[in-house]
């Protein structure tokens, strides 16, 4: 995969996310010293407010700029702003691009969650999930596959994020 500008900056993200998540949670989770609604709450309270101010002023820019109907589709805004736009429900590319990315990223940290679980007594099916989940995401991206809930560029955050999962275990 050739991947250069800002694709470049949100792969290398997602790995460092997956790293970092791996090494600060996945012990905590397994023996369940965290549950999940602690583990998303702070997910949540460090990405959410500037989640929602940049959401906030690109939609306030774009309705500017085209005009309230460009942009009032209120299942598309009530997807953004609850950040299941990309890879949860259907495939709406927000009004604010970037967002695509925290949207997988919270998909990516579900996901994580309930993978880390296994950590602890099913060590072997955990690296085969893991792998599972690199190979998932690769096949999405290189064959630019399309349809609900798992579709091309959320691929790549599967790929990179469960990469970086994988090179803090080994």
């Amino acid at each position: 995969m050739h991947i250069t500008g800002g694709h470049f900056g949100n792969c290398y993200f997602f790995i460092l996310s997956g790293f970092l998540i791996t090494h600060f949670y996945r012990n905590r989770i397994a023996i369940n010293n965290i549950d999940l609604k602690q583990f998303i709450r702070k997910r949540l309270q460090r990405i959410y407010p500037l989640y929602f101010l940049s959401n906030l002023y690109m939609l306030v820019y774009n309705i500017t700029l085209n005009g309230l109907d460009a942009y009032f589709r209120p299942k598309d805004m009530l997807e953004i702003f609850l950040m299941v736009c990309s890879g949860w429900v259907d495939d709406i590319y927000p009004w604010n691009v970037p967002c695509w990315f925290f949207s997988m990223l919270m998909l990516c940290y579900l996901i994580y969650f309930f993978t880390a679980k296994l950590y602890k007594e099913y060590k072997d099916i955990y690296y085969l999930v893991i792998l599972i989940f690199i190979f998932i995401g690769y096949i999405l991206t290189t064959q630019r596959i399309q349809f609900p809930f798992c579709y091309n560029h959320d691929g790549i955050g599967l790929y990179y994020f469960f990469q970086g999962y994988f090179y803090m275990i080994y």
